[in-house]
């Protein structure tokens, strides 16, 4: 900065000088050429900036309280059991009827006729005969 006053001052100098002359001079021989203007100071380096703060670290939380177990419910009852039904007697088997006999040769033979069936035996005490009419079945049924 202070090269720069110091030609901006000659500069000034010369051209004032330059007007108040009447008479034109004689140029001179070039003068020799001035030496080089040192070199400016380099700035200085600024400061480095300060780190912030670390922060703090939270509390853990604390940890919730463990639930109770519920109650076992109750068993239920265990049910009765119900009375086996009285079995009916078996009836009497009829006789078997006899064999047909054999026909000629070439001709099948006729099949005997067959038996007849025995009767039902009678029922218990307290019980009477019915027979179902739809299907012809006779059971024993309660009075």
């Amino acid at each position: 900065m202070k090269t720069s006053l110091v030609t901006v001052v000659i500069l000034l100098a010369i051209f004032i000088s330059g007007c108040n002359t009447s008479q034109p001079a004689q140029q001179g021989p070039p003068g020799q050429q001035g030496a080089q203007g040192q070199s400016g100071q380099q700035g200085q380096q600024g400061d480095q900036g300060q780190s912030g703060q670390q922060g703090y670290q939270g509390d853990q939380g604390q940890s919730g309280q463990q639930g109770q177990q519920g109650d076992q419910g109750q068993s239920g009852q265990r049910g009765h059991r119900g009375d086996q039904g009285q079995s009916g007697q078996q009836g009497q088997q009829g006789d078997q009827g006899q064999s047909g006999q054999q026909g000629q040769r070439g001709d099948q033979g006729r099949s005997g006729q067959q038996g007849q069936r025995g009767t039902s035996a009678p029922c218990p005490a307290g019980q009477h005969r019915y027979t179902d009419p739809a299907s012809g079945e006779a059971k024993c049924v309660r009075d």
